[in-house]
């Protein structure tokens, strides 16, 4: 019975009295509880009244029912609610004329009974909470109902009493229950009640909302926006205009949401946003939707249609700023030029691609960002993000063009202010926030009087961001200190003062005036009464005493303050010395201050050195107070202690104070001596490191002083009383290095070691133990001192391969540079001590840490510097183990990460910068270049030519090894850099006197092995044309057989030939029958298939023969050749062949230089990878190595030649080289082409992901894709991509498993997450499937050849199908071939048997939706 006419007419025909349905009904409805039975029968009694009232076009009472709907929704659950839905449609349509007034009762009831608190938005609820949120969703479904039976009716409730605020369902937690409310409450609402409008209420809700919550406001508009924004019906009428299209709210929640990082936000708002243009363009009204003059949409019906193309554009830039691929995003970026719709709307499109991944689009982005107004401070901190990004201060050209493009930006003065209150709030790499500071050192700016409190906070800030490289720290602090000092015209003196207390440009010893911040404190301005005041504040902190100095250099009229407060420090120091039970550490930072204060003083020639003098009158009180903390309870820690006396250099130097020095003298060695507690013992060590330099102690005191044996033997028997202080550690560390440097200063002084060197060493020994990381410098300094004297090799003797094991793993546990590159350093010496290189037994020991520091080089550069600069003084032919070392530094070549080249880079261009005053050598700071230039040097350094020839048979060996399974390898990679230099040591090997022919067969074979990069093949050519050179062989046909018999490359024979003949006509050593033979033999392929082949040809033989200058029978062909390059003077090839340097002036004698070899031939021939180089330094190392080929004796013609050819004298200068022009506007080269439209995969606000709950989207279509069959992964993959784009119904595989594989996901993009994805597994159980379906309605089709399938073209699909994919070799099964309603076959016209499974699987789906979807 299908129909409800056959349902009547079977009712008719049992003829049933109305009582036999109502008593029954009467029963039930009774009853006081209910099972699911009962209202499953209550249901059925309602439905035939329903029938019959239908059936006889009359009404009944429904008073009863009614009741029994009251009842029942005050047992709402979660079991019974649909049966009650049911019911009370069912009820409230018995009596159409009343369901108004029964449903309005109903309604105002049941909604009055949600109890709505104060909401904490949270993914966790308490059960209580819970069950509350149960209710109301039970009660919103059952008033759902009660609208449904409204609407069926053609009813509307008139609602205006109902005072149930109903829009605070969307402040609850629970997204089942807002998801319900929104999809389905509002909707029944709109359609079925009037009086209470929910779409006002929700607005106010929402302009609340956006206060806190915009992700919220924003996708409760996404699933609104049918009502809110309605769409273009029919020919394009809309049901009414949308008011919210005048609202400020409105397009602010958008914008926020085009802004949002969250891609999910921000498809809602372009989505959102269409629709609402749409709205406006309906509207035919201008609107300036604005607050507190703020637009933020502007529409002009004058200019409409411009406005609209502008939108478009604005879409599709959204679009395409949303791909990955930067050639599909580049393009579309020109159309920031042609928007003009508000920057607050170009904004968010900066905010996308300012965050691209694509380096060139975050680039390009950058660019035009800066040609706007930086409107607030999250714009500020999304440009400076995309900023701060070391690979894109790779280039020069771009660095230029971003920098000049800032510096215009931040003329406006909101936009300055927003960059620089941004700053801080950046995570900054070192590279970019240099670059940054630089803008701000160059830039022309006045700061507005009312902002400069303000950006003198956030310079303080800035100046805390942290840098963890020394020298760009140093440099971008003085790019602050430069900014501040071209922006500010007076400062006041406490924003001075916070600003010294942050900035590193501090200096340890007398004020140069050329320290930076000494422009700075000439800022300062102070009024008369103040000046007293804020000298007495600095002078409280020790760490103020170069501010106070550079201030007094600046105010000499202000020197007498200083006098005053110095003597009332005086005054309170020689008051607590006088009172024994004083507590002595109330003047010990005066102490400190005033010894420190004498120390920046001291220069006679400063007007500030009467403060020195006023100071040194009063030593002996000094001296006094700390004579007095001897005997005092003060604890004194080790800070206080190195403050005390660190700055003792010419400190207590007058004779006078003899007695007191040495007082304090003794009776630091009789703490030192008795047991003293842990701190006075570092005192008093710090005491006596002190005076053993102190001039008067040493003129007239040393008799008194303790020698190196007396120190060694106090130091060994030292003991202190324990100390529960947490600091004994630190403690202990401090007195052992201190006292480790006394004994180094007491070795310098004292030549009788040999008598009591075993205490030394023992004590050397116990200090390894005792002390910390602090010691490992001064041991080994000692140990360095001391070696001469230790019996190393003999039984019982001094264990040196224990001792180097030991302080080895200690420096490797170093993490401070500063601690690390002095102890590295001083080990290397250790380690090249010639005591050791001259004892067999430590050669392998020596080898095995070389070895360590040069496999160390990528990451620890100094140690292998050190390593290189001892070896450089060494004579490698006494010590031949060394020589396999200086091996393995020469073919020392890392390929530095790109990060690591820009920094290196940029490190080496600030210190070559005598603005910012960084000595290199003081902070110790070495590259790779300086380490390849010395191994370059020692190299050129040796005159053994057995010594050369082990290098040169290391380093054939060592190509030979790596490249002995390679076929090729790449440009400027660790292999090509190996060969490369390889090849360079070589060259200058044979200018040094190796014998070129033991190397000639490797040569051949290493160039005819694999193809090579272009400075390789230059390098071998090289070589090989010196050979014949050196040989005098002639220029003739055994020559060139002896090429081709190698397999010499033929491109290779013509420069072997060229190079030799050009070199002999500049000497005038060539023969015309030579001079004859090149050019036949190269006129003789000018040809040739090959266009270079014939090209190079053609341009060596015209090369030649202009060189010689003569007139031969090749003179016609000559001309020939001339003219065609004439009419090809365009041609690309040709233009740089004839702008090739080793094509036109190369000389394979001239050129054998060191200066050519190493550093020009990289640039010429491109491989030098952008590194920088410090010219200084290579100059010097030039110079240096120039004089050791000058001293080269060796029986050598070529070295002869080169002598008298080469101007060793010749100015070091860098090359012109001539490269591509890279000064164009950043990404313009890839910018060109058409912008492409990315199809979008949504078409409503359905598809969107709201909520966080997982929807796959509804298709029309009801194809099943099953690919059961496949075990491909990446065609698996690729078909659910496929399925996906299409809309198929169902893609089926064999196993889920393949969903997490990364193989799969490489195809599929994300495709799963959107379609639904089933396991049906081959065999048995995919044929139960199949048959299954088949019973469901759907047919079978096999994408497979047989004897009767049908042609694709002529297939008509039918809407339920399921596609049978089969296997990629054996296809469709046999056994499943007769369950197939059809096989479909793809006509082909070629040879191959069939296509891939991937792609017949997408021709069928496209086929499919051509048909049934699209």
């Amino acid at each position: 019975m299908d129909s409800q006419e056959e349902l009547l007419s079977f009712l008719d025909l049992l003829d049933l009295d109305e009582e036999l349905i109502d008593a029954p009904l009467r029963y039930l409805m009774g009853r006081s509880k209910y099972s699911m039975k009962h209202l499953k029968n209550a249901i059925q009694l309602l439905q035939y009244k329903a029938l019959i009232n239908s059936q006889e076009g009359t009404e009944c009472d429904n008073e009863d029912e009614f009741d029994f709907v009251v009842k029942l929704l005050k047992d709402l659950n979660t079991t019974n609610i649909d049966y009650a839905c049911k019911i009370i449609n069912l009820v409230l349509c018995l009596n159409t004329e009343g369901i108004v007034s029964k449903a309005e009762h109903l309604l105002q009831q049941i909604l009055s009974e949600i109890e709505f608190r104060s909401e904490t938005p949270t993914s966790a609820f308490p059960d209580s909470d819970k069950e509350r949120y149960n209710k109301m969703l039970l009660i919103l479904k059952a008033s759902d109902s009660i609208l449904n039976a409204t609407i069926k009716n053609g009813e509307k409730l008139g609602m205006t009493f109902l005072e149930t605020p109903l829009e605070k369902v969307l402040d609850t937690p629970d997204e089942q229950l807002k998801v319900y409310f929104l999809a389905n409450t509002v909707p029944r609402f709109m359609e079925g009640v009037v009086g209470y409008n929910i779409l006002s209420r929700i607005w106010i809700y929402l302009k609340y909302l956006k206060r806190t919550r915009k992700d919220d406001a924003l996708k409760i508009f996404g699933c609104l926006s049918d009502y809110y924004l309605p769409s273009p019906e029919g020919k394009g009428d809309i049901k009414f205009v949308s008011q919210i299209i005048f609202k400020y709210d409105f397009w602010d929640i958008v914008l926020y949401g085009l802004t949002s990082d969250d891609i999910s936000l921000r498809k809602i708002s372009v989505y959102l946003s269409k629709k609402a243009i749409d709205n406006v363009i309906f509207s035919n009204t201008d609107l300036d939707v604005k607050l507190k003059n703020h637009t933020i949409f502007e529409w002009k019906i004058s200019n409409a249609k411009a406005l609209k193309s502008m939108w478009d554009n604005y879409f599709i830039l959204i679009d395409s700023l949303e791909e990955k691929q930067g050639n599909i995003v580049l393009p579309s970026l020109k159309l920031f030029e042609s928007i003009q719709i508000g920057d607050c709307w170009l904004n968010a499109a900066f905010n996308i691609g300012l965050k691209h991944d694509n380096t060139q689009v975050r680039l390009k982005c950058i660019e035009y960002k800066l040609k706007t107004e930086v409107e607030n401070q999250g714009d500020a901190e999304t440009l400076l993000g995309a900023l701060n990004d070391i690979n894109i201060y790779d280039q020069i050209h771009v660095n230029k063009i971003l920098k000049d493009g800032m510096n215009n930006m931040l003329q406006n003065t909101q936009s300055f202010l927003n960059i620089i209150k941004a700053i801080p709030n950046i995570k900054w790499s070192p590279v970019p926030f240099y670059h940054i500071t630089d803008i701000l050192a160059n830039l022309n700016s006045n700061i507005p009087e009312e902002n400069k409190t303000e950006i003198i906070k956030t310079i303080t800030d800035i100046l805390k961001v942290p840098c963890n490289s020394v020298v760009l720290r140093r440099a971008v602090h003085l790019n602050i200190a430069n900014f501040i000092i071209t922006s500010f015209k007076y400062l006041d003196a406490k924003d001075a003062a916070n600003i010294y207390d942050v900035i590193q440009l501090k200096t340890s010893s007398e004020i140069n005036k050329e320290n930076p911040f000494n422009s700075i404190v000439k800022l300062i301005s102070l009024k008369r009464e103040d000046k007293t005041i804020y000298l007495k504040l600095w002078s409280e902190k020790n760490s103020y005493i170069d501010l106070i100095v550079m201030y007094l250099f600046n105010n000499e009229e202000d020197i007498a303050l200083l006098y005053d407060i110095i003597n009332e420090k005086v005054n309170k120091i020689a008051e607590g010395v006088s009172r024994q039970y004083a507590d002595k550490t109330e003047n010990l930072n005066h102490v400190i201050y005033l010894i420190h204060m004498s120390s920046k003083t001291r220069d006679k020639d400063s007007n500030l050195h009467s403060i020195n003098e006023l100071i040194s009158s009063q030593n002996e009180v000094l001296l006094q107070y700390i004579l007095s903390l001897f005997s005092s309870d003060t604890i004194i820690t080790a800070e206080d202690a190195m403050a005390l006396f660190e700055k003792h250099n010419l400190q207590f130097g007058e004779k006078d104070l003899g007695d007191t020095l040495l007082q304090i003298y003794m009776t630091s060695l009789l703490f030192l001596n008795n047991n003293a507690e842990l701190d006075k013992a570092v005192f008093s060590i710090s005491a006596i490191k002190m005076l053993h330099k102190n001039p008067v102690m040493l003129n007239y005191y040393k008799h008194e002083m303790l020698d190196l044996k007396g120190f060694v033997n106090l130091v060994s028997t030292l003991q202190f009383k324990d100390s529960q202080n947490e600091s004994v550690g630190k403690l202990k560390n401090a007195l052992y290095e201190q006292s480790c440097q006394i004994i180094y200063n007491l070795i310098e002084e004292d030549d009788k070691i040999e008598s009591f060197k075993n205490e030394i060493i023992n004590l050397i020994e116990n200090l390894l133990e005792w002390g910390g990381y602090g010691c490992l410098k001064w041991l080994l300094k000692i140990m360095n001192r001391i070696i001469n004297y230790i019996e190393i090799n003999n039984e019982g003797s001094f264990d040196m391969t224990k001792f180097m094991n030991r302080v080895w793993n200690e420096i490797e546990e170093l993490k401070s540079n500063n601690q690390y590159s002095p102890c590295i350093e001083e080990f290397v010496e250790l380690l090249t001590q010639d005591m050791l290189l001259q004892k067999s037994m430590y050669n392998n020991i020596i080898i095995s840490y070389c070895n360590k520091i040069i496999e160390n080089g990528p990451m620890k550069t100094n140690p292998l510097y050190y390593l290189i600069r001892k070896l450089k003084t060494k004579d490698f032919k006494d010590y031949g183990h060394l020589v396999y070392v200086l091996c393995e530094i020469l073919l020392y070549c890392p390929v530095p990460r790109k990060d690591q080249r820009i920094t290196d880079n940029l490190t080496l261009e600030v210190i070559e910068k005598n603005s910012f005053g960084i000595n290199k050598h003081c902070n110790d700071i070495h590259f790779n270049f300086e380490i390849q230039w010395l191994s370059i040097d020692a190299l050129c350094s040796i005159g053994d030519l057995e010594t050369l020839q082990i290098i040169t048979n290391f380093i054939t060996s060592r190509i030979d090894n790596t490249f002995k399974n390679k076929l090729r390898y790449h440009g400027n990679s660790q292999m090509h850099r190996t060969l490369q230099t390889s090849l360079q040591h070589i060259l200058i090997l044979i200018l040094k006197g190796i014998d070129v022919g033991n190397i000639l067969n490797w040569c051949f074979n290493l160039l005819v092995k694999l193809p090579h990069q272009p400075s390789v093949r230059i390098c071998l050519d090289w070589i090989i044309s010196l050979h014949f050179y050196m040989q005098k062989i002639e220029l003739n046909e055994e020559m060139i057989q002896t090429l081709k018999s190698n397999n010499v490359p033929l491109t290779s024979q013509f420069f072997i030939i060229y190079w030799i003949l050009k070199h002999k006509i500049t000497i005038g050593t060539y023969s015309e029958d030579e001079h004859d033979f090149v050019l036949d033999f190269l006129l003789s392929h000018t040809m040739g298939q090959l266009f270079n082949i014939r090209l190079n040809a053609q341009y060596l033989a015209i090369t030649l023969y202009k060189l010689a200058n003569k007139q031969t029978r090749h003179q016609y062909t000559i001309d020939i050749i001339e003219k065609t390059f004439a009419e090809s003077s365009s041609d690309k090839t040709f233009a740089k062949l004839e702008n090739d340097y080793f094509t036109n002036k190369f000389d394979i004698v001239d050129n054998l230089s060191p200066y050519f070899i190493y550093y020009l031939l990289p640039k010429y021939c491109e491989i030098d990878n952008n590194e920088k180089v410090d010219v200084s330094f290579v100059k010097n190392v030039m110079e240096d190595i120039n004089r050791s080929m000058d001293r080269t004796e060796v029986d050598n013609d070529l070295l002869k030649e080169w002598k008298g050819r080469n101007k060793i004298d010749e100015t070091f200068a860098d090359v012109d080289l001539i490269k591509r022009d890279n000064t164009n506007v950043i990404g313009d080269s890839e910018v060109s082409g058409t912008i492409q439209k990315k199809y979008v995969p949504w078409k409503n606000m359905g598809d969107v992901n709201l909520y966080n709950i997982e929807k796959k989207r509804e298709s029309p279509s009801e194809l099943i894709v099953v690919a059961s069959l496949i075990d491909k992964l990446p065609n698996l993959g690729g078909m659910a991509r496929t399925s996906e784009v299409f809309g198929v119904q169902t893609y089926v595989v064999d196993s889920l498993r393949h969903l997490q594989d990364k193989q799969f996901q490489g195809l599929s993009v994300s495709a799963e997450r959107w379609i639904n994805v089933e396991e049906v597994r081959p065999g048995r159980p995919l044929k139960e499937y199949l048959m299954r379906k088949k019973d469901e309605g759907y047919s079978v089709v096999a994408a497979e050849q047989t004897s009767t399938s049908c042609k694709l073209q002529n297939f008509k699909f039918p809407k339920k199908t399921i596609l049978l994919l089969g296997h990629e070799k054996e296809g469709v099964p046999c056994d499943l071939l007769p369950i197939m309603d059809h096989c479909v076959e793809i006509p082909q016209q070629g040879f191959v048997r069939s296509l891939n499974v991937h792609v017949t699987a997408a021709i069928f789906v496209w086929e499919y939706a051509r048909q049934n979807v699209l």
